[in-house]
Protein backbone atom coordinates (compact mmCIF):
# COMPACT_ATOMS: atom_id res chain seq x y z
CA UNK A 1 0.00 0.00 0.00
CA UNK A 2 1.36 3.34 -1.06
CA UNK A 3 1.47 6.25 1.45
CA UNK A 4 -0.39 9.35 0.25
CA UNK A 5 0.81 12.59 1.82
CA UNK A 6 -1.75 15.04 3.11
CA UNK A 7 -4.72 12.66 3.25
CA UNK A 8 -5.41 12.01 6.94
CA UNK A 9 -8.53 9.88 6.47
CA UNK A 10 -7.16 7.71 3.66
CA UNK A 11 -3.37 7.80 4.01
CA UNK A 12 -2.71 4.65 1.94
CA UNK A 13 -3.60 4.12 -1.68
CA UNK A 14 -3.06 1.12 -3.97
CA UNK A 15 0.49 0.31 -5.02
CA UNK A 16 -0.67 -0.63 -8.53
CA UNK A 17 -3.60 0.48 -10.72
CA UNK A 18 -4.01 -0.98 -14.21
CA UNK A 19 -7.06 -0.76 -16.49
CA UNK A 20 -9.56 -0.26 -13.71
CA UNK A 21 -8.01 -2.87 -11.44
CA UNK A 22 -5.85 -2.16 -8.39
CA UNK A 23 -3.92 -3.75 -5.57
CA UNK A 24 -5.24 -3.82 -2.00
CA UNK A 25 -6.01 -0.83 0.24
CA UNK A 26 -6.86 -0.88 3.98
CA UNK A 27 -10.61 -0.66 3.33
CA UNK A 28 -10.46 -4.07 1.58
CA UNK A 29 -9.43 -5.88 4.77
CA UNK A 30 -11.97 -8.12 6.51
CA UNK A 31 -12.28 -8.36 10.31
CA UNK A 32 -10.49 -11.71 10.17
CA UNK A 33 -7.59 -10.18 8.22
CA UNK A 34 -7.44 -7.24 10.60
CA UNK A 35 -7.15 -9.80 13.44
CA UNK A 36 -4.19 -11.41 11.67
CA UNK A 37 -2.48 -8.01 11.46
CA UNK A 38 -3.13 -7.39 15.15
CA UNK A 39 -1.49 -10.73 15.92
CA UNK A 40 1.50 -9.88 13.74
CA UNK A 41 1.84 -6.55 15.55
CA UNK A 42 2.43 -8.39 18.86
CA UNK A 43 5.32 -10.45 17.51
CA UNK A 44 7.05 -8.25 14.93
CA UNK A 45 10.41 -6.72 16.01
CA UNK A 46 10.41 -4.14 13.19
CA UNK A 47 9.41 -0.62 14.29
CA UNK A 48 8.50 0.73 10.84
CA UNK A 49 6.38 -2.34 10.02
CA UNK A 50 4.69 -2.14 13.41
CA UNK A 51 3.91 1.53 12.91
CA UNK A 52 2.30 0.81 9.56
CA UNK A 53 0.29 -2.14 10.93
CA UNK A 54 -0.91 -0.11 13.91
CA UNK A 55 -1.88 2.80 11.67
CA UNK A 56 -4.02 0.53 9.49
CA UNK A 57 -5.61 -1.04 12.57
CA UNK A 58 -6.36 2.37 14.08
CA UNK A 59 -8.30 3.30 10.95
CA UNK A 60 -10.34 0.09 10.60
CA UNK A 61 -10.45 -1.80 13.91
CA UNK A 62 -14.13 -2.38 14.82
CA UNK A 63 -13.72 -1.59 18.54
CA UNK A 64 -13.64 2.23 18.78
CA UNK A 65 -11.97 2.32 22.21
CA UNK A 66 -9.16 0.01 21.17
CA UNK A 67 -8.61 1.92 17.96
CA UNK A 68 -6.98 4.81 19.81
CA UNK A 69 -4.47 2.48 21.47
CA UNK A 70 -3.39 1.36 17.99
CA UNK A 71 -2.90 5.00 16.96
CA UNK A 72 -0.61 5.57 19.96
CA UNK A 73 1.35 2.41 19.16
CA UNK A 74 1.86 3.71 15.60
CA UNK A 75 3.27 7.02 16.80
CA UNK A 76 5.48 5.38 19.43
CA UNK A 77 6.98 3.00 16.87
CA UNK A 78 7.72 5.74 14.37
CA UNK A 79 9.32 7.79 17.13
CA UNK A 80 11.37 4.84 18.37
CA UNK A 81 13.30 4.70 15.10
CA UNK A 82 15.08 7.93 15.93
CA UNK A 83 16.29 10.36 13.28
CA UNK A 84 19.67 9.45 11.86
CA UNK A 85 21.17 11.61 9.18
CA UNK A 86 22.44 8.65 7.15
CA UNK A 87 18.94 7.11 7.09
CA UNK A 88 17.04 10.20 5.97
CA UNK A 89 14.71 9.73 3.03
CA UNK A 90 11.44 11.09 1.73
CA UNK A 91 9.76 7.92 3.02
CA UNK A 92 11.06 8.51 6.56
CA UNK A 93 10.00 12.14 6.39
CA UNK A 94 6.51 11.07 5.26
CA UNK A 95 6.21 8.62 8.16
CA UNK A 96 7.17 11.26 10.73
CA UNK A 97 4.65 13.65 9.21
CA UNK A 98 2.00 10.97 9.65
CA UNK A 99 3.01 10.51 13.28
CA UNK A 100 2.81 14.28 13.84
CA UNK A 101 -0.69 14.40 12.33
CA UNK A 102 -1.88 11.53 14.54
CA UNK A 103 -0.35 13.05 17.68
CA UNK A 104 -1.86 16.47 16.97
CA UNK A 105 -5.35 15.28 16.03
CA UNK A 106 -5.63 12.69 18.80
CA UNK A 107 -3.99 15.00 21.37
CA UNK A 108 -1.05 12.82 22.29
CA UNK A 109 0.70 15.91 23.67
CA UNK A 110 3.49 13.97 25.36
CA UNK A 111 4.35 12.19 22.11
CA UNK A 112 4.11 15.45 20.14
CA UNK A 113 6.60 17.08 22.53
CA UNK A 114 8.95 14.13 22.09
CA UNK A 115 8.69 14.33 18.29
CA UNK A 116 9.44 18.05 18.39
CA UNK A 117 12.48 17.60 20.62
CA UNK A 118 13.79 14.67 18.59
CA UNK A 119 13.48 16.53 15.30
CA UNK A 120 14.94 19.80 16.52
CA UNK A 121 17.94 18.21 18.27
CA UNK A 122 18.77 16.05 15.26
CA UNK A 123 18.45 19.01 12.93
CA UNK A 124 20.62 21.37 15.02
CA UNK A 125 23.58 18.98 15.25
CA UNK A 126 23.54 18.09 11.57
CA UNK A 127 25.86 19.76 9.05
CA UNK A 128 23.99 18.38 6.02
CA UNK A 129 22.03 21.16 4.26
CA UNK A 130 19.68 18.62 2.65
CA UNK A 131 18.89 16.93 5.97
CA UNK A 132 18.46 20.19 7.89
CA UNK A 133 16.33 21.85 5.20
CA UNK A 134 14.09 18.77 4.84
CA UNK A 135 13.23 18.64 8.54
CA UNK A 136 13.04 22.43 8.85
CA UNK A 137 10.25 22.38 6.27
CA UNK A 138 8.42 19.69 8.24
CA UNK A 139 8.77 21.62 11.50
CA UNK A 140 7.56 24.81 9.81
CA UNK A 141 4.62 23.12 8.14
CA UNK A 142 3.37 21.68 11.43
CA UNK A 143 4.30 24.74 13.51
CA UNK A 144 6.60 22.80 15.80
CA UNK A 145 9.56 25.19 15.97
CA UNK A 146 8.38 26.90 19.15
CA UNK A 147 11.28 27.86 21.41
CA UNK A 148 13.72 26.29 18.96
CA UNK A 149 12.94 28.93 16.32
CA UNK A 150 15.90 31.29 16.86
CA UNK A 151 18.46 28.50 17.10
CA UNK A 152 17.10 26.84 13.94
CA UNK A 153 17.12 30.16 12.12
CA UNK A 154 20.79 30.79 12.93
CA UNK A 155 21.80 27.23 12.03
CA UNK A 156 19.99 27.21 8.71
CA UNK A 157 21.35 30.65 7.85
CA UNK A 158 24.92 29.34 8.27
CA UNK A 159 24.23 26.42 5.94
CA UNK A 160 22.49 28.46 3.23
CA UNK A 161 25.53 30.60 2.48
CA UNK A 162 28.16 27.89 2.53
CA UNK A 163 30.23 27.69 -0.64
CA UNK A 164 29.71 23.94 -1.04
CA UNK A 165 25.90 24.18 -1.15
CA UNK A 166 24.41 23.91 -4.64
CA UNK A 167 22.76 27.14 -5.89
CA UNK A 168 19.38 25.42 -6.27
CA UNK A 169 19.36 24.11 -2.68
CA UNK A 170 20.73 27.41 -1.35
CA UNK A 171 17.83 29.27 -2.97
CA UNK A 172 15.31 26.88 -1.40
CA UNK A 173 16.85 27.43 2.03
CA UNK A 174 16.97 31.22 1.56
CA UNK A 175 13.29 31.18 0.56
CA UNK A 176 12.43 29.42 3.82
CA UNK A 177 14.62 31.81 5.78
CA UNK A 178 12.87 34.78 4.15
CA UNK A 179 9.52 33.32 5.18
CA UNK A 180 10.78 32.92 8.74
CA UNK A 181 12.11 36.49 8.77
CA UNK A 182 8.76 37.87 7.64
CA UNK A 183 6.91 35.88 10.31
CA UNK A 184 9.41 37.22 12.89
CA UNK A 185 8.71 40.80 11.81
CA UNK A 186 12.15 41.33 10.25
CA UNK A 187 11.59 42.61 6.68
CA UNK A 188 15.19 43.80 6.45
CA UNK A 189 16.54 40.24 6.80
CA UNK A 190 13.88 38.91 4.42
CA UNK A 191 14.97 41.52 1.86
CA UNK A 192 18.58 40.41 2.20
CA UNK A 193 17.55 36.84 1.44
CA UNK A 194 15.47 37.91 -1.58
CA UNK A 195 18.45 39.84 -2.93
CA UNK A 196 20.71 36.82 -2.41
CA UNK A 197 18.22 34.59 -4.24
CA UNK A 198 18.12 37.07 -7.12
CA UNK A 199 21.93 37.19 -7.28
CA UNK A 200 22.01 33.38 -7.34
CA UNK A 201 19.58 33.23 -10.26
CA UNK A 202 21.63 35.84 -12.11
CA UNK A 203 24.77 33.79 -11.56
CA UNK A 204 23.09 30.74 -13.08
CA UNK A 205 21.79 32.89 -15.94
CA UNK A 206 25.29 34.14 -16.70
CA UNK A 207 26.60 30.56 -16.79
CA UNK A 208 23.90 29.64 -19.32
CA UNK A 209 25.19 32.28 -21.75
CA UNK A 210 28.64 30.70 -21.92
CA UNK A 211 30.18 27.64 -23.51
CA UNK A 212 28.95 25.17 -26.10
CA UNK A 213 25.71 24.47 -24.25
CA UNK A 214 24.71 28.12 -23.94
CA UNK A 215 20.98 28.83 -23.98
CA UNK A 216 19.69 32.38 -23.92
CA UNK A 217 16.14 31.05 -23.52
CA UNK A 218 17.10 29.46 -20.20
CA UNK A 219 19.12 32.54 -19.24
CA UNK A 220 16.08 34.71 -19.89
CA UNK A 221 13.92 32.49 -17.67
CA UNK A 222 16.49 32.59 -14.85
CA UNK A 223 16.77 36.39 -15.12
CA UNK A 224 12.98 36.72 -14.89
CA UNK A 225 13.06 34.70 -11.67
CA UNK A 226 15.70 37.07 -10.32
CA UNK A 227 13.52 40.05 -11.19
CA UNK A 228 10.50 38.47 -9.49
CA UNK A 229 12.42 38.09 -6.23
CA UNK A 230 13.76 41.64 -6.40
CA UNK A 231 10.20 42.92 -6.69
CA UNK A 232 9.36 41.17 -3.41
CA UNK A 233 11.71 43.54 -1.58
CA UNK A 234 9.73 46.44 -0.02
CA UNK A 235 10.72 49.82 -1.46
CA UNK A 236 12.23 51.14 1.75
CA UNK A 237 14.53 48.10 1.93
CA UNK A 238 15.70 48.31 -1.69
CA UNK A 239 19.27 49.44 -1.37
CA UNK A 240 21.48 50.58 -4.25
CA UNK A 241 22.23 47.09 -5.61
CA UNK A 242 18.57 46.08 -5.70
CA UNK A 243 17.49 49.35 -7.34
CA UNK A 244 20.25 49.02 -9.94
CA UNK A 245 19.20 45.48 -10.84
CA UNK A 246 15.52 46.41 -10.98
CA UNK A 247 16.37 49.12 -13.50
CA UNK A 248 18.66 47.02 -15.70
CA UNK A 249 17.15 43.52 -15.72
CA UNK A 250 14.12 44.22 -17.97
CA UNK A 251 16.47 45.27 -20.79
CA UNK A 252 18.66 42.22 -20.14
CA UNK A 253 15.59 39.97 -20.37
CA UNK A 254 14.64 41.56 -23.70
CA UNK A 255 18.19 41.08 -24.98
CA UNK A 256 18.23 37.42 -23.94
CA UNK A 257 14.80 36.98 -25.49
CA UNK A 258 16.00 38.31 -28.85
CA UNK A 259 19.10 36.13 -28.74
CA UNK A 260 16.99 33.08 -27.85
CA UNK A 261 15.12 33.37 -31.14
CA UNK A 262 18.31 32.26 -32.88
CA UNK A 263 18.19 29.00 -30.88
CA UNK A 264 14.80 28.05 -32.30
CA UNK A 265 14.60 25.84 -35.33
CA UNK A 266 11.91 25.39 -37.92
CA UNK A 267 10.61 21.85 -38.20
CA UNK A 268 9.32 20.99 -41.64
CA UNK A 269 7.44 17.95 -42.85
CA UNK A 270 7.12 16.69 -46.40
CA UNK A 271 5.17 19.11 -48.63
CA UNK A 272 1.42 18.61 -49.00
CA UNK A 273 0.14 18.58 -52.57
CA UNK A 274 -2.99 20.74 -52.69
CA UNK A 275 -3.30 20.80 -56.48
CA UNK A 276 -6.39 18.60 -56.63
CA UNK A 277 -8.38 20.20 -53.76
CA UNK A 278 -7.58 23.69 -55.11
CA UNK A 279 -8.76 22.74 -58.59
CA UNK A 280 -11.88 21.10 -57.15
CA UNK A 281 -12.70 24.28 -55.23
CA UNK A 282 -12.31 26.45 -58.32
CA UNK A 283 -14.51 24.21 -60.44
CA UNK A 284 -17.15 23.95 -57.71
CA UNK A 285 -17.29 27.74 -57.26
CA UNK A 286 -17.20 28.71 -60.93
CA UNK A 287 -20.37 29.17 -62.97
CA UNK A 288 -22.68 29.70 -60.01
CA UNK A 289 -24.89 32.70 -59.39
CA UNK A 290 -23.51 35.37 -57.09
CA UNK A 291 -25.54 34.21 -54.10
CA UNK A 292 -24.70 30.54 -54.65
CA UNK A 293 -21.00 31.27 -55.21
CA UNK A 294 -20.85 33.18 -51.92
CA UNK A 295 -22.77 30.37 -50.23
CA UNK A 296 -20.21 27.85 -51.47
CA UNK A 297 -17.34 30.07 -50.34
CA UNK A 298 -18.86 30.41 -46.87
CA UNK A 299 -20.49 27.04 -46.33
CA UNK A 300 -18.52 24.37 -48.13
CA UNK A 301 -16.04 24.16 -45.25
CA UNK A 302 -17.39 23.64 -41.72
CA UNK A 303 -16.11 25.39 -38.62
CA UNK A 304 -13.25 23.72 -36.80
CA UNK A 305 -14.63 20.97 -34.57
CA UNK A 306 -13.64 21.26 -30.92
CA UNK A 307 -13.94 17.49 -30.50
CA UNK A 308 -11.80 16.83 -33.57
CA UNK A 309 -9.11 19.31 -32.49
CA UNK A 310 -9.06 17.69 -29.05
CA UNK A 311 -8.78 14.22 -30.58
CA UNK A 312 -5.88 15.34 -32.79
CA UNK A 313 -4.23 17.06 -29.84
CA UNK A 314 -4.47 13.93 -27.69
CA UNK A 315 -3.08 11.80 -30.52
CA UNK A 316 -0.10 14.11 -30.98
CA UNK A 317 0.73 13.82 -27.26
CA UNK A 318 0.69 10.01 -27.26
CA UNK A 319 4.25 8.78 -26.90
CA UNK A 320 5.52 12.37 -26.70
CA UNK A 321 7.53 13.78 -23.79
CA UNK A 322 6.41 17.36 -24.56
CA UNK A 323 3.55 17.07 -22.06
CA UNK A 324 6.08 16.50 -19.25
CA UNK A 325 7.59 19.98 -19.55
CA UNK A 326 6.44 23.52 -19.04
CA UNK A 327 6.09 25.90 -21.96
CA UNK A 328 7.33 29.39 -22.73
CA UNK A 329 5.70 31.51 -25.45
CA UNK A 330 7.85 34.14 -27.16
CA UNK A 331 6.80 36.92 -29.50
CA UNK A 332 8.68 37.75 -32.67
CA UNK A 333 10.73 40.38 -30.83
CA UNK A 334 11.77 38.01 -28.05
CA UNK A 335 9.28 38.97 -25.33
CA UNK A 336 7.96 36.21 -23.08
CA UNK A 337 4.16 36.39 -23.14
CA UNK A 338 3.24 33.16 -21.37
CA UNK A 339 4.82 30.61 -19.04
CA UNK A 340 2.81 27.50 -18.21
CA UNK A 341 3.41 24.42 -16.06
CA UNK A 342 3.41 20.94 -17.51
CA UNK A 343 0.26 19.89 -15.65
CA UNK A 344 -1.35 23.31 -15.31
CA UNK A 345 -4.93 23.94 -16.36
CA UNK A 346 -5.78 26.83 -18.66
CA UNK A 347 -8.68 29.25 -18.37
CA UNK A 348 -10.97 26.94 -20.37
CA UNK A 349 -10.56 23.90 -18.13
CA UNK A 350 -8.09 22.10 -20.41
CA UNK A 351 -4.59 20.95 -19.52
CA UNK A 352 -2.05 23.42 -20.89
CA UNK A 353 -0.16 20.71 -22.76
CA UNK A 354 -3.34 19.48 -24.46
CA UNK A 355 -4.49 23.02 -25.30
CA UNK A 356 -1.14 23.76 -26.99
CA UNK A 357 -1.48 20.58 -29.03
CA UNK A 358 -5.06 21.54 -29.98
CA UNK A 359 -3.93 25.00 -31.10
CA UNK A 360 -1.14 23.45 -33.19
CA UNK A 361 -3.67 21.17 -34.89
CA UNK A 362 -5.97 24.16 -35.39
CA UNK A 363 -3.21 26.25 -36.97
CA UNK A 364 -2.45 23.47 -39.47
CA UNK A 365 -6.14 23.14 -40.34
CA UNK A 366 -6.50 26.91 -40.70
CA UNK A 367 -3.66 27.14 -43.22
CA UNK A 368 -4.97 24.19 -45.23
CA UNK A 369 -8.49 25.65 -45.33
CA UNK A 370 -7.13 29.01 -46.45
CA UNK A 371 -4.92 27.56 -49.19
CA UNK A 372 -7.20 24.80 -50.46
CA UNK A 373 -10.61 26.45 -50.15
CA UNK A 374 -10.94 30.10 -49.10
CA UNK A 375 -8.29 31.63 -51.36
CA UNK A 376 -9.17 29.75 -54.58
CA UNK A 377 -12.91 30.17 -54.00
CA UNK A 378 -12.51 33.89 -53.35
CA UNK A 379 -10.41 34.28 -56.50
CA UNK A 380 -13.25 32.79 -58.54
CA UNK A 381 -15.90 34.95 -56.83
CA UNK A 382 -13.98 38.18 -57.38
CA UNK A 383 -13.28 37.36 -61.02
CA UNK A 384 -16.81 36.28 -61.94
CA UNK A 385 -18.89 38.61 -59.74
CA UNK A 386 -18.58 42.31 -58.98
CA UNK A 387 -19.91 43.14 -55.54
CA UNK A 388 -20.13 46.63 -54.08
CA UNK A 389 -19.95 47.89 -50.52
CA UNK A 390 -23.71 48.38 -50.56
CA UNK A 391 -24.15 44.66 -51.27
CA UNK A 392 -22.27 43.80 -48.12
CA UNK A 393 -24.40 46.27 -46.15
CA UNK A 394 -27.52 44.40 -47.26
CA UNK A 395 -25.95 41.10 -46.22
CA UNK A 396 -24.80 42.37 -42.80
CA UNK A 397 -28.11 44.09 -42.11
CA UNK A 398 -29.87 40.75 -42.48
CA UNK A 399 -27.72 39.09 -39.78
CA UNK A 400 -29.02 39.39 -36.23
CA UNK A 401 -25.60 38.50 -34.82
CA UNK A 402 -24.26 42.00 -35.63
CA UNK A 403 -25.31 44.99 -33.47
CA UNK A 404 -27.32 47.46 -35.59
CA UNK A 405 -24.87 50.29 -34.87
CA UNK A 406 -22.00 48.23 -36.33
CA UNK A 407 -23.57 47.27 -39.67
CA UNK A 408 -21.68 49.94 -41.63
CA UNK A 409 -18.30 49.13 -40.12
CA UNK A 410 -18.62 45.35 -40.58
CA UNK A 411 -19.82 45.80 -44.17
CA UNK A 412 -16.90 48.13 -44.85
CA UNK A 413 -14.44 45.55 -43.48
CA UNK A 414 -15.98 42.69 -45.47
CA UNK A 415 -15.78 44.76 -48.64
CA UNK A 416 -12.13 45.56 -47.89
CA UNK A 417 -11.36 41.84 -47.61
CA UNK A 418 -13.30 41.13 -50.80
CA UNK A 419 -11.06 43.60 -52.62
CA UNK A 420 -7.90 42.10 -51.10
CA UNK A 421 -7.24 44.61 -48.32
CA UNK A 422 -7.12 42.09 -45.48
CA UNK A 423 -5.00 44.26 -43.18
CA UNK A 424 -7.76 46.87 -43.08
CA UNK A 425 -10.43 44.18 -42.68
CA UNK A 426 -8.58 42.57 -39.77
CA UNK A 427 -8.14 45.85 -37.89
CA UNK A 428 -11.84 46.67 -38.21
CA UNK A 429 -13.26 43.19 -37.64
CA UNK A 430 -11.24 42.28 -34.55
CA UNK A 431 -12.83 44.91 -32.27
CA UNK A 432 -16.18 44.41 -33.99
CA UNK A 433 -16.09 40.71 -33.15
CA UNK A 434 -15.55 41.66 -29.51
CA UNK A 435 -18.51 44.02 -29.74
CA UNK A 436 -20.56 41.26 -31.38
CA UNK A 437 -19.78 38.89 -28.50
CA UNK A 438 -20.72 41.55 -25.97
CA UNK A 439 -23.94 42.27 -27.88
CA UNK A 440 -24.94 38.59 -27.83
CA UNK A 441 -24.23 38.37 -24.10
CA UNK A 442 -26.44 41.40 -23.44
CA UNK A 443 -29.18 40.00 -25.67
CA UNK A 444 -29.01 36.84 -23.61
CA UNK A 445 -29.52 38.83 -20.42
CA UNK A 446 -25.93 38.43 -19.23
CA UNK A 447 -23.80 41.28 -17.84
CA UNK A 448 -20.83 42.48 -19.88
CA UNK A 449 -19.53 45.21 -17.59
CA UNK A 450 -18.20 45.54 -14.07
CA UNK A 451 -18.14 48.31 -11.49
CA UNK A 452 -15.13 49.60 -9.61
CA UNK A 453 -15.17 50.39 -5.89
CA UNK A 454 -15.77 54.03 -6.85
CA UNK A 455 -18.85 53.08 -8.89
CA UNK A 456 -17.26 53.54 -12.33
CA UNK A 457 -18.50 51.06 -14.95
CA UNK A 458 -16.13 49.43 -17.45
CA UNK A 459 -16.63 46.82 -20.14
CA UNK A 460 -15.28 43.28 -19.69
CA UNK A 461 -12.75 42.32 -22.36
CA UNK A 462 -13.21 39.61 -24.98
CA UNK A 463 -10.85 37.13 -23.33
CA UNK A 464 -12.69 37.38 -20.00
CA UNK A 465 -16.08 36.96 -21.68
CA UNK A 466 -14.93 33.91 -23.60
CA UNK A 467 -13.82 32.27 -20.35
CA UNK A 468 -17.42 32.14 -19.18
CA UNK A 469 -19.42 28.92 -19.52
CA UNK A 470 -22.24 30.92 -21.10
CA UNK A 471 -20.06 31.52 -24.17
CA UNK A 472 -20.59 27.93 -25.33
CA UNK A 473 -24.32 28.21 -24.67
CA UNK A 474 -24.55 31.33 -26.86
CA UNK A 475 -22.20 30.42 -29.70
CA UNK A 476 -21.88 26.65 -29.57
CA UNK A 477 -18.80 24.61 -28.74
CA UNK A 478 -17.13 24.90 -32.16
CA UNK A 479 -17.49 28.64 -32.77
CA UNK A 480 -16.46 29.31 -29.17
CA UNK A 481 -13.31 27.29 -29.73
CA UNK A 482 -12.56 29.20 -32.95
CA UNK A 483 -12.83 32.57 -31.20
CA UNK A 484 -10.78 31.44 -28.22
CA UNK A 485 -8.09 30.02 -30.50
CA UNK A 486 -7.92 33.05 -32.80
CA UNK A 487 -8.39 35.99 -30.48
CA UNK A 488 -7.84 35.04 -26.84
CA UNK A 489 -4.76 34.12 -24.88
CA UNK A 490 -1.04 33.95 -25.66
CA UNK A 491 -1.18 30.35 -26.93
CA UNK A 492 -2.21 30.92 -30.53
CA UNK A 493 -2.45 33.99 -32.81
CA UNK A 494 -3.78 36.17 -29.94
CA UNK A 495 -5.20 38.57 -32.53
CA UNK A 496 -7.30 40.64 -30.15
CA UNK A 497 -4.25 41.65 -28.11
CA UNK A 498 -1.85 42.02 -31.04
CA UNK A 499 -4.22 44.13 -33.13
CA UNK A 500 -5.39 46.30 -30.24
CA UNK A 501 -1.84 47.11 -29.15
CA UNK A 502 -0.27 47.50 -32.58
CA UNK A 503 1.94 44.44 -32.17
CA UNK A 504 0.99 42.78 -35.46
CA UNK A 505 3.34 43.04 -38.44
CA UNK A 506 2.35 43.97 -41.98
CA UNK A 507 2.95 40.41 -43.18
CA UNK A 508 0.78 38.96 -40.41
CA UNK A 509 -1.99 41.47 -41.10
CA UNK A 510 -2.17 40.23 -44.69
CA UNK A 511 -1.55 36.55 -43.97
CA UNK A 512 -3.61 33.43 -43.33
CA UNK A 513 -5.03 34.59 -40.02
CA UNK A 514 -6.42 37.79 -41.51
CA UNK A 515 -7.93 35.90 -44.46
CA UNK A 516 -9.51 33.36 -42.11
CA UNK A 517 -10.97 36.03 -39.79
CA UNK A 518 -12.51 37.76 -42.82
CA UNK A 519 -13.99 34.44 -44.03
CA UNK A 520 -15.28 33.57 -40.56
CA UNK A 521 -17.08 36.91 -40.25
CA UNK A 522 -18.49 36.63 -43.75
CA UNK A 523 -19.78 33.17 -42.88
CA UNK A 524 -21.42 34.45 -39.68
CA UNK A 525 -23.42 37.07 -41.57
CA UNK A 526 -23.95 35.42 -44.95
CA UNK A 527 -25.23 31.97 -43.91
CA UNK A 528 -28.30 33.37 -42.05
CA UNK A 529 -28.81 35.92 -44.88
CA UNK A 530 -28.68 33.19 -47.54
CA UNK A 531 -30.97 30.85 -45.58
CA UNK A 532 -33.48 33.69 -45.09
CA UNK A 533 -33.38 34.51 -48.78
CA UNK A 534 -33.99 30.87 -49.71
CA UNK A 535 -36.91 30.63 -47.27
CA UNK A 536 -38.46 33.77 -48.78
CA UNK A 537 -38.12 32.31 -52.28
CA UNK A 538 -39.84 29.07 -51.23
CA UNK A 539 -42.71 30.95 -49.61
CA UNK A 540 -43.20 33.07 -52.74
CA UNK A 541 -43.01 29.99 -54.98
CA UNK A 542 -40.02 31.32 -56.86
Amino acid sequence: MWPRDGNFEEPYGPMVQIEGRRSAVPADLTEYELGLLAGALKHSPHARLNARLADILWMHWPDTKQRYSFARIAVENWLSQGIQEDQWSRGLESEFERSIELAKRLRFSDLLDSIQEELCKATLISKSPVFVYGWARVLTKHRLLGTWFDAMRRHLNELAYRDDVSPALAREIMELLATWAISAGDPSEASAHFLAIAESWLGDAELRTQGAGASYLVASSFTEKALQHLKRIPRKHRHERAESLLASLPMRIRDYGLRSLEEMHRFESDPVDLTQPVEYTRQSTSGRSTSDALAYLCGAMPLASFDEMKRQGEESLLGSISALFGHVTLTGDGRVTNVSDADGMNRYGQKESLWRAMIQAYEIRLQLVCMAHIRPALDVVTSEHKLKRADFEVIVRGASVIPPKSVGLVAHALYDGYTGNFASALHILTPQIEDMVRYQFREGGLPTSKFSSEGAESEVGLSALMELDEAEELFGEDLTFEMRALFCGPTGPNLRNNVAHGLISSDEANGHHALYVWWLCLRLVYVPFFNGMRSAEKESGA
